[in-house]
């Protein structure tokens, strides 16, 4: 759903739109099975993605956007491929810079919480049955 947003107005077809859908699962899955774990623990960004909101839609909106820029050649339709790559670029900084600027607000402003707190981890702040585990 989120890959083919940007060229749902073309004519892609079934075919089209079942490749591309299929694309972006598997890009999502990739993204589930081997980026996050290294983002979260293999590399010194220490960045942690609860929801999953980078796998399922964060890399498939790239891939959509960048279908959005081949895809009007691809079928000869009227498109400005350059123009839909600027935006996806622009997109990506805007979208890299908020993120950071947020994080970095964030552990600033909730610094007593300390390393030692797990994220996702409601134990610290409500009352948890005793059979809970965590699996963090």
């Amino acid at each position: 759903g989120v890959a083919i947003g940007a060229v749902a107005n073309l004519p892609l077809g079934p075919f089209g739109a079942v490749a591309l859908g299929s694309l972006a699962g598997a890009l999502s899955v990739f993204g589930y099975s081997v980026v996050q774990p290294w983002l979260e623990f293999d590399s010194r960004l220490n960045l942690h993605d609860t929801c999953g909101i980078h796998n399922l839609h964060g890399m498939p909106s790239v891939l959509g956007g960048v279908a959005s820029a081949i895809v009007p050649i691809w079928i000869d339709a009227a498109g400005a491929p350059k123009r839909q790559l600027a935006g996806v670029a622009l997109t990506l900084v805007s979208a890299t810079c908020g993120g950071s600027l947020t994080g970095f607000l964030m552990r600033r402003l909730f610094k007593e919480d300390g390393p030692d707190v797990a994220m996702a981890d409601d134990q610290p702040y409500w009352e948890v049955a005793d059979n809970y585990e965590t699996n963090f």
